[in-house]
This record gives C-alpha cells, structure tokens and sequence, in this order.
C-alpha cells in the first residue's frame, strides 16, 4: 500500500509540475520517470479535461483507476556496472588534463554497449556531487581577483610564418561578480604573469583589494622563504589614473573624483598640472616634474595642505588675500564681515578658506545683502563657518525666521541634508 502512495504521488507531482509550465523533458528529469509515461499521463489530463486541483482532491483509489499503476521499475544493468567504475574515475579526473569526456571515450571503447553521453554525464555528475560536497563563499565586491592558468595549452598559427606555437590561457575572475577575464601568453613565466595581471586590472578598471594565486610557479617561489625575503617597497604597485586640472588661487589643485583639494607650491598657481592618483596616493605633476605628492583623502570639501608650500609667511601676490575678502564683506555688512573673519581664522591656513570666502561673497549677487547677513548671522549661531551652511540656510529659507521662531527652538532643521558642525570643522 506505501508503494501505491508513493506512486499515485508521483502522478500528481508530474502533473503539478505540467501546470506549471514545465517542460516534458525537465519533468523526466525531477521525476524519476521516463519521457513516454509522463507523455502518457498528460494525455490522459487532457482527455479528460481535468484540472490540478481535481486531481489534487482525489483520493489513490480513484487516481489509479483513471491512470493506472506507474510502468514497473526496471533494473538496468548498466548502470550498476557504471556505479562500480566511477570512484576510480573520479580520481582520474583529477589528473591534470583529463576531463569527462576523455574518460567516456575510455569507457565506452572498454564497454561498447555501455550508456551513451548523456546518460554517462547525467551519472557521474550526480555521483560527483555527492562524494564532493561544496561550500557556499561570500565574495565581498572588490575584495579578492582569482587568477590561474588553464591546465591545457592552446596553439596559435602565425599566418606569416606558418608556425604553430602553443600558448598558456591565464584566467582572471572577480570573486563577488564572477567577471572573468581570459588572455593566452607565451609562457608562466613571471614577466608574462606580470603583464596578464596588469592587463586584467586595466579591463576591469579597477585594482581589488588582493590578488589570489592558486600555487601558480611563477607566483610562488618557495613554501617557506620569508626570512630571505627583501623588504616591501614604501609604496605598493597599485593602478594609477590621472587627469589635468588648473591650479586654484588659493593654491589647491582638486581631485574631482574626491571633491578634496590638495597643495602646491604656491609658484604654480593657474598652471595646468597632472595628477596622478592611485588608492592611496596622489602625485601632481607640472611638465614632467613631481610638484606635489600626497596620501589620498576621501573627505569632500576639505583641504590637504603642507605647511612649505602655502605658509602665510609666504604670502604671494593674487587676487585672493585676507585683507581683500574683509573689504568686500563690509561693503555688505559688519556682521558678514565678522562671519568671513571666522571662516578664515577656523582654517590652518588663510588659503583653505578663500574658496569658501569667494563663494560666500558672491551669493550676494544672487539673494541680496539683506538675506545673506541674516543667513550668516544664523550660520553664526550654529557654530559653523563655511560655504555649504549658508547654502543650505538660503535654499530651505531659514535666513528669514524671526527672532521668536529661532528661539522656540528651530536652530537646526532636523533633515538627513543637514550636517552637523563637526562635518564642516
């Protein structure tokens, strides 16, 4: 009677599966049952204009009535014979060079009445699967790049000279993404890894956080070696992008990927200079000559300034001085000018502020005197001191709330926009 059961369930697990779209062939496969029975009972399905949830509610009984018993197993005596074969195969296949396919070829020339492909494929994968169970990996995004060579090598033909001449395939892959890039060379010698590897990071645009040999010669020299080892250089190979920008007055050049500004000597100021920038450096050049290297910064807005190249004592001429800001700032207002005095004063240097300074002067143009006094007045009152906060406080209109409305408590909106004072220090 449990055999029934499990019979008229497989009907109904065939036909749910029917239902839902599934196709024959796939059906054959999650079912355990050939292609001509599970036709058969699709045909009966349809003869009998039934639907799933008809046959859902009926009982075994009547289940086997409309559709008859499932055909009999039958023992296959070849598949037997295979399962005997395949632990010694699966060690095979772990020899460099051998693949499935090589191993059906011997199969099939020692058992010509054997299974043909397909079956073979279908077995053995599910024997592999089961003698070798496998670990789900996170891959965080930028972390690890995987890289080997492919256990077989390749031939190319040199159309002029006619000679064929094998290659090595070095393969790269993201670990997160799975992005895979593919490169023959000539060899695994270090010099053409080196250059596989450099041409992987320039098609994925990027540098990974590290870089995963798999026990590749030219990667590992020896297993335990680390006393004999020189030391790192200061500053590792990492891949290098750069652009061309102008010097500000203020004598910063600025990373626009960054929005963060860094020094030059102050000579430099309007040149048009490079910068070369990796994940952790930043080198500026001006007609082939380094000018400026600093450690890269993340921080938007903010400046990063060596005292040698932009001190007061070494004040230069420009149309940006501190004296010049405070003339315009009290041809607006006393109170502007106090504010200006303060953004410059909250900076290491007067220059990190002039950019501030020049921007605050100019909205001025925009919202009039009135507003842009108010509008430092109470950037005054929050304790911070730069562009962005008066920016914010004539966008969302703050410069015009009355006295009594400030002090009922709406210093600061509570709005995800609206940094605190630490963000601008």
């Amino acid at each position: 009677m449990a055999n029934k059961t499990i019979l008229m369930s497989r009907i109904r697990q065939i036909l749910r599966l029917y239902t839902e779209g599934t196709s024959k062939k796939k059906i054959s496969e999650l079912t355990g049952s050939s292609r001509n029975t599970v036709k058969k009972y699709i045909q009966k399905f349809h003869r009998e204009h039934l639907t799933f949830e008809q046959v859902s509610e009926m009982t075994d009984h009547d289940l086997e009535q409309l559709f008859g018993s499932v055909e009999p197993v039958v023992k296959d005596a070849r598949l037997d014979q295979l399962q005997t074969l395949l632990p010694e195969m699966e060690k095979q296949l772990k020899r460099k060079g051998m693949t499935i396919l090589l191993l059906f070829e011997v199969y099939k020339k020692q058992y010509p009445n054997g299974y043909g492909i397909t079956q073979f494929y279908k077995y053995f994968r599910y024997y592999l699967k089961r003698v070798q169970p496998v670990m789900h990996l996170e891959h965080k995004a930028g972390d690890k790049l995987y890289i080997d060579f492919a256990g077989e090598k390749l031939s190319i033909l040199d159309t002029e000279s006619g000679e064929i001449r094998e290659v090595e395939v070095f393969v790269a892959v993201l670990g997160s993404s799975q992005l895979t890039y593919v490169e023959a060379v000539w060899s695994q010698k270090k010099e053409d890894l080196i250059r596989a590897c450099e041409s992987a990071l320039h098609y994925y645009g990027g540098v990974p956080a590290a870089i995963v040999p798999d026990n590749l010669r030219s990667a590992v020299s020896k297993e335990i070696e680390r006393e004999t080892l020189k030391p790192l250089p200061t500053y590792p190979y990492e891949f290098k992008q750069q652009v061309m920008v102008t010097v500000m007055k203020n004598g910063h050049a600025c990373l626009h990927v960054d929005k963060h500004y860094y020094s030059v000597p102050f000579r430099f100021i309007g040149k048009k200079v490079k910068i070369l920038y990796t994940s952790t450096r930043v080198e500026i050049y001006h007609r082939y000559e380094r000018i400026a290297t600093h450690n890269r910064h993340f921080r938007k807005y903010h400046y990063t300034t060596l005292n040698e190249h932009l001190a007061s004592s070494h004040r230069y001429l420009s149309e940006w001085t501190p004296e010049k800001f405070l003339e315009q700032a009290k041809a607006v207002h006393e109170e502007v000018a106090a504010y200006i005095t303060l953004v410059i004063e909250n900076k290491q240097h007067p220059e990190q502020a002039y950019k501030s300074c020049s921007g605050i002067l100019s909205l001025v143009r925009k919202v009039g005197a009135a507003r842009l006094t108010n509008a430092c007045r109470r950037a005054q009152s929050y304790g911070v001191y730069n562009y962005p906060i008066i920016v914010q406080i004539l966008e969302k209109n703050l410069d015009q709330q009355s006295e009594d409305e400030q002090q009922l408590g709406h210093t600061m909106p509570q709005h995800h926009n609206i940094r605190g004072a630490d963000y601008y220090e």
